[in-house]
């Protein structure tokens, strides 16, 4: 089983053997990104052939895998009832330059805390990821190595754009609005420790169709408030604007929607954020907190929408392509992934041409016309980019941080570590004669 999307895909194409080494395949129209789907990892029909996908989790196989990397996997360690490691070597057969480390070990721990005492004692080398409540600790050891890097995901607030007893959010002014009235620093700063970057596009930074140009809103409820006073939003009678407890409105309708987030306590907190500096422009928002377990099935996916804004963090690891077009294409509005129903021609467009158009360059600058659009309409709240930290001791060389398609991602330079080692040559004095 997978993505319906990319099961698709695949049986749309046709495919010939040429020879041992070369496969072609045809498409039925073109296809940009398609390269990217040839990356999908692969599972031996030899080994596999007619396990569900259920069964996956309990076959042999998870114990003896086999695959074409650097390093070959040796064996899981501790025992059967309780693995806490497993152990590579590398691989002589790898097709690639090999690598300097003869074996690495990767260690299991329950949480970040055990993974910090172990490198403390010296167990350990490195720690995978340190989240923020772990960081300034981490930083304060003399040996460890931190290197950070974007994750490839990024938080947003869809808006219903479909309902019509949500008129506002159809008016572009007021999502103008709601973005610059929200004080996201303050809650990257003071939620997040710091650890993430405001989001200004759907496109991640780092890929080549990222627009770096792109202008950032900033937290700025004085324009926010102009902008919904342009937009008919009044101030009742003996209000005092940037005060909370008053509601703007239009006619017999208020300025009110409801935020469904998950339960958690940083979601909530960061909804909380948001519907305090909403406040100040006379922006009602309630709040309405649901297991996560039930926000994609119960709250995006049903159509009609049953939301009026949700708060959610979008994962893109394993799509190294940046085509954005599932999630704001208009033809993704009712059975696809453009939750907030973002029906536009001009991005739709946009989107399309950069799908079929193969030079890099050129698509690109479909992707930044698309990105300047976005900027401008605002069919979703963007909120931030979450940082990704790890640390590797010093004594550890070739270590690069650099765009993560995948947490893994952090050891694509895995082949060019190695450990510095010191050889002490002890010296002794020649033994005495003895007459």
């Amino acid at each position: 089983s997978g993505p319906a999307d990319v099961s698709k895909l695949w049986q749309s194409v046709t495919y010939k053997i040429e020879n041992d080494q070369t496969i072609s395949i045809t498409l039925p129209e073109p296809f940009a990104p398609f390269l990217d789907y040839t990356a999908i990892g692969l599972l031996p029909a030899h080994l596999l052939s007619g396990t569900t996908a259920a069964q996956l989790p309990n076959v042999p196989f998870n114990s003896a895998p086999v695959g074409t990397g650097p390093f070959s996997f040796v064996g899981l360690t501790g025992d059967q009832a309780n693995v806490n490691g497993v152990r590579l070597a590398a691989f002589a057969g790898y097709h690639g330059p090999q690598p300097l480390l003869n074996d690495v070990v990767f260690k299991f721990y329950a949480n970040e805390t055990a993974a910090l005492a172990a490198y403390k004692s010296g167990d350990v080398l490195g720690i995978s990821q340190i989240d923020a409540s772990h960081l300034d600790q981490a930083l304060r050891l003399p040996q460890m190595g931190v290197y950070s890097s974007l994750m490839p995901q990024y938080s947003l607030i869809f808006l219903n754009l479909q309902n019509p007893d949500l008129p506002f959010f159809q008016d572009k002014r007021v999502r103008q609005a709601l973005l610059r009235g929200m004080n996201r620093s303050a809650m990257i700063n003071q939620l997040l420790h710091g650890q993430a970057v405001l989001a200004n596009s759907p496109i991640l930074p780092g890929s080549w169709a990222y627009d770096p140009g792109l202008p950032v809103a900033a937290y700025d409820p004085t324009g926010a408030a102009q902008l919904l006073d342009a937009a008919g939003w009044v101030v009742p009678n003996g209000a005092t604007p940037g005060s909370s407890g008053y509601i703007r409105s239009k006619g017999n309708q208020a300025l009110s929607f409801a935020l469904t987030v998950a339960n958690d306590p940083l979601h909530q907190a960061i909804a909380k954020s948001a519907q305090q500096s909403w406040a100040a422009l006379g922006v009602v928002v309630n709040i309405n907190a649901v297991d996560p377990a039930t926000l994609r099935d119960q709250v995006l996916t049903p159509r009609p929408r049953v939301f009026d804004a949700v708060l959610v963090d979008l994962n893109l690891a394993g799509s190294p392509d940046p085509d954005p077009y599932p999630l704001w294409h208009q033809t993704q509005v009712d059975s696809g992934q453009n939750y907030g129903g973002f029906d536009d021609k001009i991005s739709s467009q946009l989107l399309e041409q950069a799908r079929i158009t193969v030079d890099l360059e050129a698509r690109a600058r479909l992707y930044y016309r698309f990105q300047s659009r976005f900027v401008d309409q605002v069919p979703a709240l963007l909120l931030y980019y979450p940082v990704y930290n790890y640390g590797v001791d010093v004594s550890v060389r070739g270590v690069q941080a650099g765009p993560l398609v995948e947490a893994s991602d952090r050891l694509n330079t895995l082949t060019q570590w190695s450990v510095v080692t010191r050889r002490v040559i002890v010296e002794q004095a020649a033994p005495t004669a003895t007459p």
